[in-house]
């Protein structure tokens, strides 16, 4: 539930000024308190349906694949993303184990957070650094944003 109250709320607060941290809890609210009715009824009804777990495998792969594409801001985030998933690669199959994972995601952070400092400081009108409209984002949440 964590997840896709992050990427509900996210959206909300990039693309919607008047979006409160109230609301935001709302939504955390309301998500956990379905989530508990959802497994009674799960736990009563569950034993006598057959499900296809290949479509939920699909349904978490497509999910984080959005939440990705919605962080894309710049061609930096871009760079960063294909940096982490060569490093996540490489990673997993040292370790042979989701540690990989962990040690991947600190390596590129640390290399985007790198990349970012020296651009913003060293070349502030690098192509890396424009601002991309995402998929859901209303422009003018987007341009507000990033005058402040």
């Amino acid at each position: 539930m964590n997840d896709e109250n992050y990427a509900v709320n996210y959206l909300k607060f990039a693309t919607d000024k008047k979006w409160t941290p109230s609301e935001a809890l709302m939504v955390e609210h309301y998500s956990l308190l379905f989530w508990a009715v959802s497994n009674i009824i799960g736990s009563l009804v569950g034993s006598a349906l057959k499900i296809d777990l290949t479509v939920v495998h699909f349904a978490l792969t497509a999910l984080f694949l959005y939440m990705i594409i919605m962080q894309v801001k710049s061609r930096l985030t871009i760079l960063v993303g294909l940096i982490a998933a060569v490093f996540a690669v490489i990673f997993l199959v040292l370790t042979k184990s989701t540690l990989g994972l962990v040690i991947s995601t600190l390596i590129s952070s640390f290399i985007g957070f790198a990349l970012e400092h020296y651009l913003k400081n060293r070349k502030p009108n690098s192509r890396f650094l424009y601002k991309l409209h995402s998929p859901g984002s209303k422009k003018s949440a987007v341009e507000e944003s990033s005058e402040n």
